[in-house]
């Protein structure tokens, strides 16, 4: 699942942990300059019990990211 923001492409690109069987967020972030694709992955420690919550969260939080709103992860080197 990919959206576009604020001239950023996120995609989510969730994992499901072996031990508990819960979702991860982790989602890639994009940005396209000139002649070249800038990209990141961010994560965050929360888990989701299914796959669909996790992504819808995962881009949330990526929103979150390209807004300033986070301590630990920003877009400045994109």
């Amino acid at each position: 699942m990919a959206i576009t923001y604020k001239g950023f492409i996120l995609q989510a690109a969730v994992e499901q942990l072996r031990d508990s069987g819960r979702w991860t967020i982790r989602t890639l972030i994009a940005r396209h300059h000139a002649n070249e694709v800038k990209e990141k992955f961010v994560s965050a420690s929360n888990t989701f019990p299914d796959k669909v919550e996790a992504e819808r969260h995962s881009l949330e939080f990526a929103k979150k990211v390209v807004d300033g709103k986070c301590q630990n992860a920003t877009t400045e080197d994109l």
